[in-house]
């Protein structure tokens, strides 16, 4: 049986870092995972997820961060899953 692995991607908020000065960045992450075989039983996960309503997250960037939350949570088989 092949091995099945998670690929991992990592990309910034901007292409370009000056070198001088330390500076902040959003780092997005993306994990993907070869699907299971639908015959085998998965073990239950729990995830939480938490999202920073501070003030620096105002406005664009926590709509940003409410619209990938809902698309994370949309994509959960509904049968292994549950929202609180």
């Amino acid at each position: 049986m092949p091995i099945r692995r998670v690929r991992c991607g990592l990309s910034l908020d901007r292409e370009v870092l000056r070198a001088e000065s330390a500076e902040r960045v959003v780092i997005k992450l993306s994990l993907d995972a070869p699907e299971t075989p639908t015959s085998r039983n998965r073990a239950p996960v729990n995830v939480a997820l938490v999202l920073d309503r501070s003030g620096s997250m105002s406005g664009d960037k926590i709509e940003k961060a409410r619209r990938q939350q809902s698309t994370l949570c949309g994509s959960w088989d509904p049968r292994t899953c549950s929202r609180s």
